[in-house]
């Protein structure tokens, strides 16, 4: 069998390949151009379909072979490079007037940092039951396996977050997909605020020194961390859940929680701390019935 050379692909085929590769950086997790600052994956998966693809089609024309393979592919991935880099500083520089002076603020004034939440609301359903009980202050307690009313919308007022040197603050939230998280630097340092849930980036946002970060709403159920990049091995993470229902309460200083509403049947319970998890199986919730539990969570 005679060798094979490089090059293999004729230029049309190599053209293909790169405008393919850009289509999926520019929207495979939506326009790039709308997403400030928020482009690992696009990058990391435009890569990712050049070997790929290389590697297609030169089976189909039936002259594979590792050197053409990889020599097609660097040079493909190097050409993409530059044309997405360039690309990426248009869009920076056509939105330096609204970022750049975000990003580089002096710091605020000494004060309040973070302004209160708006409290949530929680459609009650008159042919729901009620999960209520004990559980260490602060825990995050909520139910699984449960459908969310049509009429249970995510709120529109944000998640909050603080961003200093001990870490973000509160240490642990939870969130419904579509609720929007922001997050504001505490400290007068520009930090990153990355939510990383299910083996994959759910949100990814620049926090300028002053003001608050872009909001970001994760779109699919997750358990995740909330961590900065820029300071990752100093800064202790947050706890972060991602639900699609609305049941889910906090406990309070005494312990108590109430989860109002939940639609009759079987249900999962589960809660949470920034340090420990408790799986409480599954209860059943009947109309106009308390389900009353104790829960002592345990370390993971």
């Amino acid at each position: 069998m005679p060798a094979v050379t490089y090059p293999v692909l004729r230029r049309a085929e190599q053209a293909l390949i790169l405008i393919l590769a850009l289509a999926v950086f520019l929207f495979i997790q939506g326009p790039v151009w709308r997403r400030f600052a928020d482009w690992d994956g696009s990058i990391l998966w435009s890569y990712a379909v050049i070997p790929t693809l290389v590697a297609g089609a030169l089976v189909v024309k039936r002259r594979w072979a590792w050197a053409p393979w990889f020599l097609h592919s660097l040079v493909l991935a190097l050409v993409k490079f530059a044309v997405t880099a360039l690309f990426l500083v248009g869009v920076l520089a056509l939105n330096w007037d609204v970022h750049l002076p975000r990003l580089l603020a002096p710091a605020p004034p000494a004060g309040p940092q973070l302004a209160p939440a708006a409290p949530r609301v929680v459609p009650r359903d008159a042919n729901g039951g009620r999960v209520a009980g004990r559980a260490p202050p602060g825990a995050w307690v909520w139910v699984e396996g449960v459908r969310s009313p049509a009429t249970a919308l995510p709120p529109t007022d944000p998640v909050r977050f603080g961003a200093g040197p001990q870490g973000f603050d509160p240490p642990t939230a939870v969130v419904m997909v579509g609720q929007p998280l922001v997050v504001r630097s505490t400290d007068g340092r520009l930090h990153t605020a990355r939510l990383k849930g299910g083996g994959q980036w759910l949100l990814n946002v620049p926090v300028p020194a002053a003001g608050w970060s872009d909001p970001r709403a994760p779109k699919q159920p997750a358990e995740g961390e909330l961590g900065c990049t820029v300071h990752d091995r100093q800064e202790p993470k947050a706890r972060v859940l991602v639900v699609n229902h609305p049941f889910f309460a906090q406990a309070g200083a005494d312990g108590g929680f109430a989860i109002e509403g939940v639609p009759p049947g079987a249900a999962g319970l589960r809660a949470f701390t920034l340090n420990g998890s408790w799986d409480g199986g599954t209860v059943q919730v009947e109309r106009g019935k308390d389900v009353v539990v104790q829960i002592d969570l345990t370390s993971e």
